[in-house]
């Protein structure tokens, strides 16, 4: 310890350098992009996630993007499924208030 300091904080330099790489070690190498088409079924999505995997296992797209797309995808679903919920309650609503 130089002035009763760590080295840490009594060398700015060395902070700073410190500081840079780190962010170099998180820096994402390679393709971190993919085009996909916007789906809009379950059957799209699987289409979609098929070739994420297929790109992240080449080594085409990282795999934090690759993570992320999946998340993505598990929310789309989600709402996939609401959306086709509400279509059949609409349907349902509609064959009761004819009968009514």
């Amino acid at each position: 310890m130089a002035n009763g300091l760590c080295p840490l904080h009594s060398d700015p330099d060395r902070a700073a350098e410190l500081g840079r790489m780190s962010g170099q070690s998180r820096r994402v190498e390679g393709k971190t992009s993919i085009l996909l088409p916007a789906p809009r079924t379950a059957r799209d999505v699987h289409a979609a996630l098929s070739q994420v995997f297929v790109e992240v296992g080449a080594g085409n797209l990282n795999l934090k993007t690759g993570t992320t797309l999946a998340y993505i995808a598990s929310v789309l679903l989600k709402t996939l499924e609401v959306s086709e919920h509400e279509n059949c309650l609409r349907a349902i609503e509609m064959i009761v208030s004819r009968r009514a």
